[in-house]
């Protein structure tokens, strides 16, 4: 079962090293520094933008999430290191790990992250992890705040996927409280990631599902595009006729399969 979740997170990270190369470089390069970007995807199903607690569910959902929420630690692909992202955390001890929030750890309506934000989401994956692995990951944490905004997770039994509980998104308290009563709706949809949720619509000519986020105004690091957005196709037929209103399609092999233009934006990572 580890190796399994190993493998599924490393599947995850790639998919979203992939995206981001393009959003953080890759965009200044093509010559679309405040423009936009359409990412075309092939599933059967839908990702729910509007629920990050899924988070873990899969590679095209976890892409959306990290696009829309920072978490405390996060995994750089590059130098296959863990590190600092909405917390500065001292993880050599993984049966206490003490994290201090850092002075950028900012909503996307202005407002500072808060460590009961921190503590609110480990209660929420308790219940809500889409892993049992992760579920008894969170169950067996106990998550306190402590002073100068700081967080102190411990664990009873040494479980190294401790680390990736710290990778998950951390969702404002109230924003969890709207997802769990249904209520939630975009207009009080707040993030932390370099993107905000706008939109979602079906394109009926095409045949695929829109997702549409916005560059976040408060997000304090560097993003060279205004808008993102992920087109769905229900299969790869589909996506060879839409594939003009596309200008990346991951993961890579499926390019190989489509009849592209040499003016197809590719990227190499």
């Amino acid at each position: 079962k580890t190796a399994l979740l190993v493998c599924a997170v490393l599947c995850s990270f790639f998919v979203v090293h992939l995206v981001g190369a393009y959003i953080y470089s890759g965009g200044k390069y093509v010559g679309l520094p405040g423009g936009g970007v359409s990412v075309g995807v092939v599933s059967d199903s839908n990702p729910n933008p509007l629920n990050p607690l899924l988070y873990g569910s899969g590679k095209i959902d976890d892409t959306l999430y990290n696009l829309l929420f920072r978490s405390l630690i996060r995994y750089n692909p590059a130098t296959e290191i863990y590190e600092w992202d909405l917390a500065y955390c001292d993880i050599k001890n993984i049966s206490e790990i003490t994290c201090k929030l850092t002075d950028d750890a900012i909503w996307s309506d202005g407002t500072k992250v808060t460590t009961e934000d921190v503590v609110a989401t480990f209660e929420a994956f308790k219940e809500h992890a889409t892993t049992s692995a992760m579920r008894t990951v969170f169950s067996n944490a106990k998550v306190k705040s402590g002073e100068d905004n700081t967080i102190v997770i411990t664990s009873a039994s040494k479980n190294y996927n401790i680390i990736e509980a710290l990778s998950y998104p951390i969702v404002r308290s109230d924003v969890i409280d709207q997802i769990k009563n249904n209520r939630l709706k975009k207009e009080s949809y707040i993030t932390s990631g370099p993107f905000i949720f706008e939109d979602e619509t079906d394109d009926s000519e095409y045949n695929y599902h829109n997702i549409i986020l916005a560059k976040n105004p408060n997000y304090q690091k560097t993003v060279w595009l205004n808008n993102f957005r992920l087109k769905i196709f229900p299969d790869l037929a589909t996506l060879q006729r839409g594939i003009s209103v596309v200008e990346i399609v991951i993961p890579p092999l499926s390019q190989e399969n489509l009849n592209l233009s040499a003016s197809f934006k590719k990227i190499d990572v």
